[in-house]
């Protein structure tokens, strides 16, 4: 997939003929959400499919192993609103982290999400030799 812009309501059915890039999206939508949920790299890859280096631009044609000079991107952004529902047991799961702290800390009633709407913009480089 290359500049893909979909904007999904709270339901979304994807229908298709094979290989026009339905498991590429939820695969994109799935490594977003593990790299932004992991500690490493190497960790979000883990349960990607296929190899790390099939999810980046080859424009350039770079493959592992490869001496060209070119470089792989592999760009993801998202827009996220966020729903009341959602602030709210975010909010309650806050509260309930903090029952056991100090009390001026815990006892604050104050709502710490702020923002309903969020943007995300994650891009990665690998070079050929296969290191991001």
């Amino acid at each position: 997939l290359s500049d893909v812009f979909v904007e999904l309501p709270e339901l979304a059915v994807f229908i298709g003929p094979h290989s026009a890039g339905k498991s590429n999206f939820f695969d994109a939508l799935g490594l977003l959400a593990s790299i932004v949920t992991s500690r490493t790299l190497r960790e979000a890859f883990e349960n990607h499919r296929g190899a790390p280096w099939e999810a980046f631009d080859n424009t350039h044609r770079v493959t592992r192993g490869s001496s060209k000079s070119g470089v792989a991107r592999l760009t993801l952004k998202a827009d996220v609103e966020l729903s009341d529902a959602a602030i709210e047991t975010v909010e309650n799961r806050i509260r309930q982290m903090r029952e056991g702290m100090a009390k001026s800390k815990a006892s604050n009633p104050r709502n710490r999400i702020r923002e309903k709407r969020l943007s995300y913009a994650l891009s990665l480089e690998m070079t050929p030799s296969g290191r991001m």
